[in-house]
């Protein structure tokens, strides 16, 4: 993922999956899917690539959570 920082987005992800409001999580989320790269913990070459598909509610939660994971 160029150009952004996975920690930042981690934090991103998590402080609006615990939003309480919904408004406002609504509005933080910002994005319906994610591009996945997966790497090892201690680093090295990606292992694993794939996409994310968050459906969000009525109330702006994340209702389903879909993961496609390429060889």
């Amino acid at each position: 993922m160029p150009g952004i920082d996975p920690k930042t987005l981690t934090d991103r992800y998590v402080a609006v999956w615990s939003e309480p409001d919904p408004e406002r999580r609504r509005d933080g989320l910002g994005f319906d899917r994610l591009v996945l790269e997966m790497v090892p913990r201690d680093g090295g070459d990606v292992t694993r690539v794939g996409l994310e598909i968050l459906v969000l509610g009525a109330d702006g939660r994340i209702a389903s959570d879909y993961q496609f994971i390429e060889g």
